[in-house]
């Protein structure tokens, strides 16, 4: 009952946590397990775990040394075609799974540290509500995909150990054309066997993952700089250089230059958002006026003025709550708050270039 228990709460945080996008979430979690199952990459934590990972590598290293021998024995003692044909296709994608798999192993610290720079999603537009959709779509979908894709192997693998290794000698367990073992060892040969197809496949989400979340970062960028002209890359890039070469006679240029562009954005936002200030005010004024008591027509041939002024009043009154839009370009609109944004994204963009200058 415990055991239930656990499991239903360990499978309940698990699809919480792969469903819920965060600022914190990881985007290759999914990848993470998925490794580990088809002995793509682990890390150890200590001499321990080191030689169980060793171990377990090695039961996948037994099956392709099991048709290395199958197929030193066909190409001896040859067999019918189609058997003979099994065995070495088999040979084949197990080698070049092999390879992948050395290859990933091989620059799997170049691609931590890919993953770490694309994982930080705390410092480029972290408060953005179009890029928090955008990373929160692309998190659950990607997850999505992951699981089906492994949901389908796990489907291929039943098969595959239900039918083929059960029926067809060519994938048995085998030692000088005889079988060995009993159903039980036969199994679990064509369950391992089946891993390599993960291996595989897996290789490659590996790969996908990494360069799908790089588009989508460029994405983001690419729509930042769409929405908010190039004034704060522009500024990004005066800070980059100041914290690069500290304030000397070389970066004082640009030191000026970006307060040259902080004045003349604040300057512009200010100046609009006194403008949307006046019509508030004068709405407000109009009806504090009490225009409607105080106006009233004593001359009629004065009518058709009088009614068109009574219009113009009301219409400002009733256009009063109405904000008015600015914006530059059509870009975007134009006040006090996109130039915090200004800010906030020139921060964000510095943090961007920083990680690059690693």
């Amino acid at each position: 009952m415990y055991l239930t228990q656990l499991f239903a709460s360990k499978r309940t945080q698990f699809l919480h946590r792969i469903t819920h996008y965060t600022e914190h979430s990881d985007f290759f979690i999914m990848q993470r397990y998925f490794e580990k199952i088809y002995a793509i990459h682990y890390t150890p934590r200590g001499w321990h775990d080191r030689i169980l990972w060793y171990l377990y590598r090695a039961m996948y290293g037994l099956i392709y040394l099991s048709y290395i021998h199958k197929t030193h024995w066909v190409l001896n003692h040859p067999q019918d075609s189609f058997s003979t044909a099994n065995i070495l296709g088999v040979m084949w994608f197990f080698s070049v799974v092999i390879l992948r798999v050395a290859i990933l192993e091989w620059y799997y610290p170049l691609m931590l540290r890919m993953q770490t720079f694309l994982n930080d999603h705390t410092s480029y537009q972290r408060t953005d509500p179009w890029t928090v959709g955008r990373r929160a779509r692309f998190y659950r979908r990607t997850n999505r995909v992951i699981l089906a894709v492994t949901g389908i192997n796990l489907a291929e693998t039943v098969c595959f150990t239900a039918t083929n290794v059960m029926k067809m000698d060519e994938f048995m367990l085998q030692f000088r054309g005889a079988i060995v073992g009993g159903w039980p060892v036969q199994i679990v040969y064509g369950v391992l066997t089946m891993g390599f197809g993960g291996m595989y496949c897996m290789g490659f989400m590996i790969c996908y993952l990494l360069l799908s979340i790089f588009k989508l970062e460029v994405d983001i960028l690419i729509h930042s700089l769409e929405e908010y002209y190039s004034t704060y890359l522009i500024i990004a890039d005066c800070c980059l250089i100041l914290v690069s070469h500290g304030l000397s006679s070389f970066s004082i240029v640009y030191f000026i230059s970006m307060l040259v562009f902080l004045t003349e954005s604040f300057l512009l936002c200010r100046g609009v958002e006194n403008l949307r200030d006046l019509k508030p005010r004068i709405a407000s004024t109009v009806y504090d006026f009490d225009w409607m008591l105080q106006m009233r027509c004593t001359n009629p041939g004065h009518r058709a003025q009088y009614r068109h002024i009574r219009r113009t009043l009301l219409l400002l009154t009733a256009q009063s709550d109405q904000t008015i839009q600015f914006s530059f370009a059509g870009i975007g609109e134009i006040s006090m708050n996109s130039f915090g944004q200004l800010l906030e994204k020139s921060y964000s963009m510095l943090t961007f270039l920083l990680q690059f200058a690693k």
